[in-house]
């Protein structure tokens, strides 16, 4: 049977379906013993739905979390990792100008010797860059940042070479948590 998206009639929130002509979420479908069902394999996407449910049934009548627990959350990252990134940033904005790399294409490959130069520094005892007094690691978020943000507006020359192995050693080479 084709799947489809729906909402749930008893929560509303929107899940992916079978039926839609009476449909609950696995969060609300119950059997007669009160136990919850469940009728196909739950996606990363439902198991998202099903904590927004949950968020939903907080004693809070502001109609804002609704929509709100669905949007992207940053409450995971650490200010004071935002508040560093924040110097760095700033730095580069002294030196090159706000947003340059917004302005002109950046190839990958100025970024990456920046970002190991800065993690190697860090990695051998000195934490602040002797130019800048800011923390070596900040200046790797920053230039992951724009990095990132260069890819996501089209301004990344991406010079990186050939794909490699990397990622498939990494894989095989990665051992098993011990019990």
């Amino acid at each position: 049977m084709k799947k489809v998206r729906s909402d749930c009639d008893a929560c509303e929130m929107g899940r992916i379906a079978t039926d839609i002509a009476s449909y609950k979420c696995s969060a609300c479908r119950s059997d007669e013993t009160g136990s919850k069902q469940q009728t196909w394999p739950r996606t990363k996407a439902e198991m998202a739905d099903e904590d927004i449910h949950k968020a939903a049934s907080l004693p809070d009548s502001n109609p804002k979390t609704r929509i709100g627990m669905t949007k992207p959350s940053l409450r995971a990252i650490p200010p004071a990792a935002i508040l560093h990134l924040g110097g760095a940033m700033a730095d580069g904005e002294e030196k090159y100008g706000l947003f340059n790399w917004r302005e002109h294409s950046v190839a990958a490959s100025v970024y990456e010797d920046a970002i190991w130069r800065h993690l190697l520094a860090w990695r051998d005892g000195e934490d602040a860059a002797t130019d800048s007094g800011k923390h070596h690691l900040a200046h790797v978020m920053a230039c992951c940042a724009i990095l990132l943000d260069a890819q996501e507006t089209g301004n990344l020359i991406d010079d990186r070479g050939p794909a490699g192995a990397a990622a498939a050693l990494i894989e095989g080479w990665t051992r098993k948590p011990i019990d």
